[in-house]
């Protein structure tokens, strides 16, 4: 399963504050609790700037709002479809007020998600493909070509907002 996340994608970036401050209620809903171990420094890094609230995909008693307030500001999913009372709609709205959002999910994206991604100006295709990197490949006569090989640069760091002192570092999904 884990494995199978090779899509990464962020719709909105959560704006982050300096550590030590009191940080931006995000909501994480996952579709696999075991994602918290197997991608523990990007949840390292949120918990360090922002309070989180774990929760799965499907729970029915989860929402991102209480009649006209927001609960969250932030909304991360790890998943690759939604169930549960929050909908497309429920997730729609809450982008379309401002608050932040990245998704993660896989080749079998469900059509909740494309829609949402659809709304936000982003196509995903069919169920079932994968981006195939043909030049760039981890070591010389690797055959998997749905592994994408590149260098984050302080121009990532800039494009997502992050502050000056967070760098990245190469790794493998």
């Amino acid at each position: 399963m884990v494995s199978c996340w090779t899509i990464f994608f962020c719709l909105l970036v959560l704006i982050q504050r300096a550590p030590g401050t009191t940080g931006k209620e995000v909501l994480v809903l996952l579709d696999d609790f075991s994602l918290t171990a197997t991608h523990s420094k990007f949840f390292d890094y949120l918990r360090e700037h922002n309070d989180l609230t774990f929760k799965h995909i499907s729970d029915n008693d989860v929402a991102l709002q209480d009649w006209d307030e927001y609960l969250f500001e932030g909304l991360v999913i790890f998943g690759s479809d939604i169930e549960g009372d929050v909908d497309v709609p429920a997730i729609l709205d809450f982008i379309d007020s401002g608050h932040d959002m990245i998704l993660a999910t896989d080749s079998r994206i469900g059509e909740p998600l494309k829609e949402i991604a659809t709304e936000c100006g982003v196509d995903f295709d069919e169920a079932n493909t994968f981006v195939l990197d043909h030049f760039a490949h981890t070591a010389p006569g690797q055959l998997d070509e749905t592994l994408v090989v590149s260098s984050l640069s302080e121009t990532a760091s800039q494009a997502l907002g992050l502050p000056q002192d967070v760098r990245f570092q190469s790794s493998y999904l």
